[in-house]
């Protein structure tokens, strides 16, 4: 492989966000946990919250596909519990490219 090559993947990997390794394990088998301190728990949390509501593509084909998975969380005084369960969107209005609506 080339340096200039080599140099691009490398910038690729680091600018991956702090949390997004843990939000796409969530994604990929539907639980994660993470040990961490009691202080840092809340941190933890909103930040798994903020990187789904990032993750246009996971929103969109669940939003296609016609399904919505909620994120449940439980902690305890060492770690911290993710799962996402599937909750079914029912009448939904969702609008195309063009504008147009479907359901």
């Amino acid at each position: 492989m080339s340096g200039r090559l080599l140099k691009r993947i490398h910038l690729v990997v680091e600018s991956m966000r702090k949390y997004q390794p843990l939000w796409k394990e969530l994604v990929r088998n539907k639980h994660a946990s993470v040990l961490a301190p009691k202080e840092s728990h809340i941190r933890i949390i909103q930040a798994v919250r903020k990187e789904r509501s990032k993750d246009d593509v996971f929103n969109l084909l669940n939003a296609e596909a016609g399904i919505s998975y909620q994120l449940h969380v439980t902690n305890n005084n060492t770690s911290i519990q993710f799962k996402l369960t599937i909750r079914p969107i029912n009448n939904i209005l969702i609008r195309n490219m063009k504008g147009e609506i479907t359901l």
